[in-house]
């Protein structure tokens, strides 16, 4: 009758893939389960009868002997519980959890243990790999944006306790890294970031850090550093690291950086502000025109709070309704009638009343806003064309930000298609910068819109950069000549002789031409004697808000002439 339940529980503990091994006081095996063969590589016949202590490192030994001894003062058949490296007989190593329970006598006193051996090597690696995502980024392997600033604040609270000691935190963002994507594909731009990672580290001194915060950005701790000029030295090499060529997939990529800097002084409070100051800085340095570093000042931090109250609001302008569209006359020189208009954009700021959207289409470029406000000002102009008494063509202002992304020509089309408009009504005005940033792509995108007969026209000319030769390629049906010009005719004879050549020009390449910011008469007179086709600026009147220009087209039919 009592040998059943000791037969079944013997084939329970041999079934078992943890490790059972059965000793004395003495340490003497007294019995093992099939598992020692799988997981030390041993027979049972070299355990049986051996005493443990020696098949076991010395490590094992103790801690096992440490668990043992605290269990033998009393009778609790509850296990103590110790992880620990263990040894195969192959030497390969392994993290074990051993549960090691007191084997008592019927009367209750100890005569040896039971140590149940469970391989968590896979358990720990998961666990491990869990603590890594959660504090590494996956692709460079460099600490995340939570991990950076908890070392922040952990060196933070360590400075505070030394009155000369001094650390920096950099942000480093790479230059026009999305030109890098759409150019040679994420692959590409991927391992530039790993590449970039590994640059920075090769820079930093051991107890530096540098992580990956999201996107192209990177931050760096520079731990016990020597002011102002040691900080400057360290990231100035930096950026010069990075701006060595790249080879990657047999492909030479050039990048930049620009970076800021801020110090921890004793008169900072906060390690989030100096987070947010390396980030002014950083922002600073992108203004002044990329491929630099800035150090935070004072002046810095108000500019970053209005910043950051400002992209606050933007964020939530489209969905409170807060932006117009104000409409700018375009005039036939020839018979002096309206022949189009051109869209602005303005915000309707509750507190600080109208904007101009030089004040905030930067930020709007930089945050990704640009992409939904594009589609809300299309939407809106073709909502208000349909409105109006007259066919007018409308010019709207495309953003280098807008044109260079690869969403732009879907995006803009589908909203012609659900809106049903006329396309030949739609002019586009692109900046020759933004034209010549990627000839390719610029020559596909301009084919496809002139394929729908939408009208380009190159604003700003004269500002930029093109050649005769790719305006030539660029299917253009328009030039603006760019105030600039225009402000001095015809006094200046210099400017005379090159608003002059333009005009010329782009009736020789069989392009119209339009003058920007006419603001008098003799203004007029030049640009007629020398045939300019159209004209802007204020002299013909200020933008408009879309009501007040839909009441002119009602009131003052003589004036406009259909498209």
């Amino acid at each position: 009758m009592n040998s059943q339940p000791a037969e079944f529980y013997r084939s329970v503990v041999s079934s078992l893939a943890d490790l059972v091994i059965v000793t004395d006081k003495n340490w003497i095996v007294l019995d093992v389960n099939p598992a020692l063969k799988s997981m030390l590589g041993y027979f049972a016949e070299e355990f049986l009868g051996k005493n443990l202590r020696t098949l076991l490192r010395d490590a094992d030994v103790g801690v096992i002997a440490q668990a043992f001894q605290h269990t033998q003062g009393d009778n609790e058949l509850q296990p103590r519980v110790v992880e620990t490296s263990l040894v195969r007989k192959n030497g390969s190593v392994f993290c074990g959890e051993l549960r090691i329970q007191n084997l008592l006598t019927m009367n209750g006193a100890v005569q040896g243990m039971i140590i149940q051996i469970r391989d968590i090597s896979e358990r720990n690696k998961r666990e491990d790999e869990l603590i890594r995502g959660a504090l590494y980024d996956s692709m460079t392997g460099l600490p995340n944006k939570g991990l950076f600033k908890d070392r922040v604040h952990r060196i933070f609270a360590r400075t505070r306790r030394f009155e000369n000691r001094v650390f920096a935190v950099v942000y480093l963002d790479i230059d026009r890294f999305k030109f890098v994507n759409d150019s040679f594909g994420h692959d590409i731009g991927d391992q530039v970031l790993i590449a970039a990672a590994r640059r920075i580290e090769s820079c930093l001194r051991p107890g530096d850090t540098v992580a990956r915060l999201g996107g192209d950005e990177y931050g760096i701790i520079i731990d016990d550093v020597s002011g102002a000029s040691g900080a400057h030295h360290i990231t100035s090499r930096i950026l010069e690291e990075l701006a060595q060529p790249l080879r990657i997939n047999g492909l030479d990529i050039r990048i930049t950086a620009s970076a800021g800097i801020t110090l921890y002084t004793l008169s900072c409070n906060n390690p989030e502000d100096l987070i947010r100051n390396a980030d002014a800085a950083m922002y600073r340095a992108k203004q002044h025109g990329r491929a630099r570093l800035e150090i935070f000042d004072e002046a810095m931090r108000d500019q970053a709070l209005k910043r950051m109250e400002l992209e606050t609001d933007l964020r939530h302008a489209l969905d409170r309704r807060e932006f117009r569209i104000y409409y700018h006359p375009i005039i036939a020189l020839s018979d002096m009638k309206i022949v189009g208009v051109e869209a602005l954009l303005r915000w309707q700021h509750p507190k600080r009343g109208i904007v101009s959207a030089g004040e905030f289409l930067p930020l709007a470029e930089e945050t990704g806003l640009i992409l939904p406000i594009g589609e809300w000002i299309l939407r809106q102009v073709l909502m208000h064309q349909k409105s109006w008494k007259y066919r007018m063509s409308v010019a709207l202002n495309i953003s280098a930000a807008q044109f260079d992304n690869r969403e732009f020509f879907e995006s803009f089309t589908r909203t012609l298609r659900d809106e049903q408009a006329d396309s030949n009504l739609i002019r586009i005005d692109v900046t020759e910068k933004t034209l010549m940033k990627d000839i390719d792509y610029t020559i596909n995108v301009l084919n496809a819109l002139n394929a729908l007969g939408i009208q380009i026209l190159i604003d700003d000319f004269g500002t930029g950069s093109s050649s005769l030769g790719y305006l030539k390629r660029f299917p253009v049906t328009a030039l603006k000549i760019d105030r600039s010009f225009i402000s001095e005719i015809p006094d200046d004879i210099d400017f005379a002789k090159v608003v002059k050549a333009a005009i010329i020009m782009a009736h020789t390449l069989g392009l119209k031409i339009t003058a920007e910011g006419v603001e008098n008469e003799a203004q007029i007179e030049f640009l007629k004697i020398f045939e300019c086709d159209e004209a802007q600026g204020y002299h013909f009147g200020r933008p408009m808000p879309a009501e007040d220009f839909a009441s002119l087209l009602e009131s003052a039919p003589h004036s406009f002439r259909e498209s």
